[in-house]
């Protein structure tokens, strides 16, 4: 409410401008209490002082008067004030119905060039001949086949290699253990290290379905020989 004039506020009586000028005043701050029996009446003071009472015509007030005071609204209230319907908003219905639902699905024909995308696909877990696979043919011809490893004629000259490994000479000597070795076997081997008692390697004797034995012709001779058992192929 805005200030009055008062008497006892300053020297003289107040003058009649200053009455009515309260009159005024009072009159602006006046309320019809009749709108104060409803339930939907709303008391509002504006930044200067004004005072109105509001009829609102829907219950969606939260915090009514009740008696002389309204109380403050809570942060739910002042939500609750807020709430718009989707009529409330201009257009709001318009472009909601231009929109799709969520989780809504689609059919192939309603995605443009999907179709005519997928046709140039190859469907999950197709096959291909060796023709439709670009040099794959030469690729293949450069590669040994089964009868190149298996017969007499092929890339490793009828020859397989049965078991391959190294054996540390003691004294010269070096036995191996190898329950498939036959006495038809041709065993092969090379010194891996060296030194000053280094030797000639042969083959000192095969003991079928036992192993075999690799010597050195100098009785001092103490290093790691590779050695390869090959077979013929049948």
């Amino acid at each position: 409410m805005a200030d009055l004039y008062y008497r006892d506020e300053q020297p003289d009586d107040l003058t009649p401008g200053q009455v009515d000028e309260n009159m005024r005043r009072l009159n602006l701050q006046k309320l019809d209490v009749s709108l104060l029996s409803g339930y939907n009446a709303v008391i509002y003071k504006d930044k200067d002082g004004n005072i109105t009472i509001m009829q609102i015509s829907e219950d969606r007030l939260v915090g009514r008067l009740e008696g002389e005071n309204i109380g403050g609204l809570t942060a739910g209230q002042v939500k609750t004030l807020l709430a718009l319907g989707i009529t409330d908003i201009a257009d709001l219905d318009t472009e909601l119905a231009l929109k799709s639902d969520v989780g809504h699905t689609h059919s192939i024909g309603n995605i443009t060039d999907l179709q005519t995308t997928l046709d140039s696909k190859s469907n999950t877990g197709h096959s291909h001949a060796i023709a439709d696979v670009t040099d794959l043919q030469d690729a293949l011809d450069e590669k040994a086949v089964q009868t190149d490893l298996d017969t007499a004629v092929g890339y490793f000259g009828g020859v397989k290699i049965v078991l391959k490994g190294t054996v540390t000479l003691v004294a010269g000597t070096g036995a191996v253990s190898y329950a498939g070795v036959t006495p038809t076997d041709k065993i092969r081997m090379w010194a891996q290290t060296g030194g000053a008692n280094t030797g000639a390697l042969y083959l000192d004797s095969i003991e079928d379905g036992v192993g075999f034995t690799i010597k050195s012709n100098n009785g001092a001779d103490i290093a790691v020989v590779y050695y390869e058992v090959t077979r013929d192929i049948a």
